[in-house]
């Protein structure tokens, strides 16, 4: 049986993390370099005679800008793991459903447990299948 083709936007967008990383080796360098520049803006105050309203403009901007990298930085990797998890959910549901030799014609214990996450019931009688690539289906 071989493998479906196409789809590969759909499956960057949705799996692929490189660009995540990316950001997030580009945000590391903002915030080391960001970082030298306060170093060197707070030492400058120390030695040299400035004015200190303008002092307190770069150094409140300085920070501001290590601030908003640092705040984006330390959501990615939880977007990243995200990712992978969805991605290697997705290649577990397909690996289980292309190993399937013929179609799908009754109940298959180990198709079930093979693609389903869980399964819940609630007191009002919905049902909210959630399966190994992450889809939900509510009844």
């Amino acid at each position: 049986m071989s493998k479906p083709s196409g789809g590969g936007s759909v499956k960057t967008a949705l799996f692929d993390a490189s660009a995540l990383e990316a950001e997030r080796n580009e945000l590391q360098s903002e915030m080391t370099v960001v970082a030298e520049m306060i170093e060197k803006c707070v030492d400058a105050n120390t030695h040299r005679k400035q004015a200190q309203s303008k002092y307190i403009r770069r150094y409140g901007g300085l920070v501001d800008r290590f601030d908003k990298a640092r705040s984006r930085f330390t959501e990615l990797p939880e977007q990243i793991q995200e990712r992978t998890v969805r991605r290697q959910a997705a290649e577990s549901f397909l690996a289980v459903t292309l190993k399937r030799k013929t179609p799908l014609t009754g109940f298959d214990e180990q198709f079930w447990y093979a693609t389903v996450e869980t399964k819940t019931v609630y007191n009002d009688g919905r049902l909210l299948f959630r399966f190994r690539d992450g889809t939900e289906i509510e009844r």
